[in-house]
């Protein structure tokens, strides 16, 4: 329950809707609450909202509508980091710092990632199956729980074409960037050209499963076939044509009354 919301109150900073005190205090709130639940899945949202903010600052490429939101987005989550650790601190120290730290992982990351193959392999609990992709999910070495990467073919040319046809919409460029790099991220770092390989040795991601965060790829899958569902290709843009129209509809305006007056 409480991941969804905390991404929501980043994109609300991000997108300047309330206070940006408030919804920092409010974002230090679910961040502290899900620490206490469970480290694993609140350092897979921190991982999706850092991408998040890195697809939006790169793909909008307009200085002049990130750089205004700087300071509102600093205030915000600077006051979620003073309520986390007022919440948390001590927890954290104990935890990091205290006689019963451990290091290391129990789970053999090895074992919890994706393989390329399992995007379009189905395993047997699928109704839409055959006896060598049920093999091939067997032979992963993940439970059918964890077995978590699959799409399938038709889904993943889908997406790319969504990404292709609505590249001009913002948010289908944002999620689009954010599913390419979990998806990634989820095959684990057993190689030096994987991303995750630099990753797995920080604390909290050393313990982190890299196949689940297909869970969350899932997600930004899911925000990309609303978009085809419910938008227009270049959306966005005709609606700041529109905008720009009308707030230049009253310079001409005045441009005509003064022509009649002459």
């Amino acid at each position: 329950m409480l991941p969804p919301l905390i991404v929501e109150a980043v994109l609300r900073l991000f997108g300047g809707k309330g206070r940006p005190v408030a919804v920092g205090a409010w974002l230090g709130a679910l961040v502290a609450a899900q620490l206490f639940i469970e480290e694993e899945v609140l350092a897979d949202v921190v991982i999706v909202c850092l991408l998040l903010l890195l697809a939006v600052v790169l793909v909008a490429s307009r200085r002049r509508a990130v750089l205004p939101r700087l300071r509102a987005v600093t205030a915000g989550f600077g006051t979620a980091v003073v309520v986390v650790l007022a919440i948390c601190g001590y927890g954290l120290w104990i935890q990091f710092h205290g006689p019963l730290t451990e290091h290391g992982s129990p789970f053999l990351n090895s074992k919890t990632v994706n393989s390329a193959g399992a995007f379009v392999n189905p395993q047997a609990g699928l109704l839409f199956h055959t006896a060598s992709s049920a093999a091939y999910a067997t032979s992963h070495g993940l439970i059918g729980s964890e077995y978590l990467a699959y799409l399938g073919w038709p889904m993943l040319v889908l997406l790319v074409l969504v990404i292709i046809w609505y590249w001009r919409d913002l948010r289908v460029r944002a999620a689009g960037v954010v599913w390419a790099v979990l998806e990634l991220l989820s095959l684990g770092g057993g190689s030096v050209l994987l991303p995750f390989h630099w990753l797995q040795g920080l604390p909290l991601l050393v313990e982190l499963l890299p196949d689940r965060l297909s869970i969350l790829a899932d997600g930004a899958a899911a925000a990309m076939r609303w978009q085809a569902d419910t938008g227009k290709p270049g959306e966005l843009a005709s609606r700041r044509v529109v905008h720009r129209s009308w707030a230049e509809r009253p310079r001409r305006h005045r441009g005509l009354r003064a022509a009649l007056h002459q």
